[in-house]
């Protein structure tokens, strides 16, 4: 798996992706707080975007709207169409729950599953296109 842009950059932002993704597992597996686990997964979804955008050689812009950042990714790969759903399902939980006065009371256990496998799917689908960049 070598980048083919900024290889420092890349790897930060992969490296962080996996701590994230780390993170929310444990919570998830432990019944940590749900819209924490759904923060983190929208994280892992940001950062693997970014990080594949590096790997390609394009800048990662400073944002967190996981629908542009697609879209950036879908200009490279029209594969990560697939992922649409994942991405427009974590979009939501950047801000709905980053902010006391934002977080909602009623983000689920489900919920949390869900936004977790999402994250996953973001994960392994980008990690195949690393391996066989």
């Amino acid at each position: 798996m070598t980048p083919h842009g900024d290889s420092a950059a890349f790897e930060a932002w992969r490296r962080k992706a996996e701590e994230d993704f780390a993170a929310a597992g444990l919570l998830v597996e432990h019944g940590g707080p749900p819209a924490t686990v759904c923060f983190l997964c929208q994280q892992v979804a940001e950062k693997y975007f970014k990080a594949w955008l590096l790997f390609q050689q394009q800048r990662a812009p400073r944002i967190h709207h996981l629908d542009l950042l697609l879209e950036d990714c879908l200009h490279l790969d029209s594969g990560f169409q697939a992922l649409l759903d994942d991405a427009v399902l974590l979009k939501g939980y950047y801000l709905t729950t980053r902010y006391p006065d934002d977080l909602p009371d009623d983000v689920s256990p489900e919920e949390a599953s869900a936004a977790f496998q999402s994250a996953s799917r973001i994960r392994s689908f980008i990690c195949a296109r690393l391996i066989s960049g």
